[in-house]
């Protein structure tokens, strides 16, 4: 499996969920989308949310690194939340590495 993979302090991250539609929008056109995106450890089940609200798409985001013991591992979930506060969990592992200064 193919894995985001970055180096903590040094790459930005940005997440993107722009192509989400509320199902039967036409119906509802002022209603809007939500999203809130959060990082956790492997297995955990405390994130950490840093980015929520109707813009789909977060600033550059810098992931602290994963744990050693998961290969450097992080789960990133992004919950997409319609206007009746239905929600759906999108999950993406991301490898991200320490940063070696020599």
């Amino acid at each position: 499996m193919v894995y985001l993979t970055g180096t903590a302090s040094e790459t930005e991250f940005m997440l993107n969920c722009q192509k989400w539609k509320m199902w039967l929008a036409e119906q509802t056109p002022n209603a809007k989308l939500y999203v809130q995106y959060s990082i956790r450890h492997i297995g955990s089940k405390r994130s950490f949310p840093f980015h929520y609200g109707d813009n789909m798409q977060s600033k550059p985001v810098f992931f602290p690194v994963g744990s050693l013991y998961d290969d450097f591992k992080l789960e990133v979930v992004a919950s997409i939340i319609d206007a009746i506060g239905d929600s759906y969990e999108y999950i993406r592992t991301v490898v991200v590495l320490y940063f070696f200064i020599i």
